[in-house]
């Protein structure tokens, strides 16, 4: 049965990855919706965090303080942790072989057919 970390990222789950990843240490959910500069309620932002930590792409600690008590969260995998577990997760459920999953790699990193 396919985990649920393989599965695609909406654009905001993209969004708040990519802060989560670039950043150094655990985020909350304000520090995410400051540095997205984002447009909508912060609210938006701590639902879909909650939703990545439930999935397992985040993990999310207890609040401390000097955070407000605010929740902080960290990638529970890196971007190409994540990136192989979707690729695995589409080759498991097209039913290909190993053949086909070295030969797509070879695509993907460009190497002549």
């Amino acid at each position: 049965m396919p985990t649920r970390i393989a599965q695609a990222l909406g654009p905001t789950e993209t969004q708040i990855m990519n802060a989560v990843w670039s950043y150094d240490g655990p985020m909350t959910v304000r520090q995410v919706h400051t540095i997205l500069a984002f447009r909508g309620l912060a609210y938006t932002i701590m639902t879909t965090m909650d939703r990545l930590a439930e999935k397992g792409i985040l993990t999310r600690g207890t609040g401390r303080a000097g955070f407000g008590g605010a929740y902080r969260y960290l990638p529970a995998r890196s971007r190409g942790a994540l990136l192989a577990a979707s690729i695995e997760h589409l080759c498991t459920g097209l039913g290909v072989d190993r053949g086909d999953r070295a030969e797509a790699l070879a695509v993907i990193l460009g190497a002549p057919r």
